[in-house]
């Protein structure tokens, strides 16, 4: 696999097959891909104003921001909501990817979150049981069974700890576990 790095704005030579110009030139829409004069393998990449990493088929592409992540961070943040960013002090320490610096305040904002124990909450939950457990469900009863016997449709509610915010939460961090590009002390956290 072949790895590019790239810096937001700037233009690189870089050699690239056919395949993996036009996967990239399909992947990063803005990005300007031009040939090199005088060479068939060597392309001119400017990839625009796209940041983050793209795979295009056997090519990993790895596009820095020309300001610190720091920075990135804050401007998207700002943009999503201009007073959440007052209200939620994150650090970033010296974040080197993208990744670590979604990474480290995820960790962050997740262990502040489960602190106390998981979310518990409600959830509902249809059964067929050998006994009444919160209501029956008359119309499934007679549809199914076709009389009031054993086993009866049944619905209730359950206070747990599987509940969609911590499934959320689980499913995000084993994502984030999964990536390549995190670091050893990222990871661990």
């Amino acid at each position: 696999m072949q790895k590019l790095q790239l810096v937001e704005h700037q233009e690189l030579a870089v050699d690239l097959t056919v395949t993996q110009r036009d996967q990239l030139k399909t992947a990063l829409e803005r990005a300007v891909i031009q040939p090199v004069p005088g060479s068939e393998t060597a392309y001119l990449v400017n990839p625009k104003n796209h940041v983050g990493v793209v795979r295009a088929g056997d090519l990993t592409v790895e596009i820095t921001p020309k300001l610190e992540i720091s920075r990135v961070l804050f401007l998207v943040a700002y943009a999503l909501s201009p007073r959440y960013w007052r209200d939620h002090v994150v650090q970033f320490d010296d974040a080197p990817t993208l990744h670590e610096a979604i990474a480290r305040p995820f960790a962050d904002f997740s262990e502040r979150a489960i602190r106390r124990g998981p979310l518990h909450g409600y959830r509902t939950i249809d059964e067929s049981l050998p006994g009444v457990k919160g209501r029956i469900r008359f119309g499934d009863q007679i549809r199914r069974r076709q009389r009031i016997t054993t086993p009866l449709e049944v619905s209730y509610d359950e206070f747990t700890a599987d509940i969609e915010e911590n499934r959320l939460i689980l499913a995000a961090a084993v994502r984030l576990l999964k990536m390549r590009f995190l670091s050893k002390p990222t990871n661990q956290v």
